[in-house]
């Protein structure tokens, strides 16, 4: 059986042309919505997830200010049944 997983909370240390930025998803909220001005990174952070879950390719036009070897993406997540994690 599968359980459905939220994320809590999105680290963006290094990747793309983001650095030291966090967003904090509350658990209580039933949707969330990421909105911002042009150019904010709200493309990148979808990225950023994506590459996070399922691998970092080797090739990436989001190398612009740190090296991709140099991408750094920590994310939270807590499942439907109460259990949590961590990803790099």
């Amino acid at each position: 059986m599968r359980s459905a997983m939220r994320i809590r909370r999105l680290d963006l240390l290094r990747y793309g042309h983001l650095a030291d930025r966090v967003l904090e998803f509350p658990t209580e909220a039933a949707l969330h919505v990421v909105h911002g001005v042009n150019e904010a990174g709200k493309s990148t952070a979808l990225a950023a997830i994506a590459d996070a879950l399922f691998g970092f390719g080797h090739l990436t036009d989001l190398d612009v200010l740190h090296g991709s070897r140099q991408f750094r993406v920590w994310f939270s997540f807590v499942c439907q049944d109460g259990t949590w994690g961590l990803c790099v």
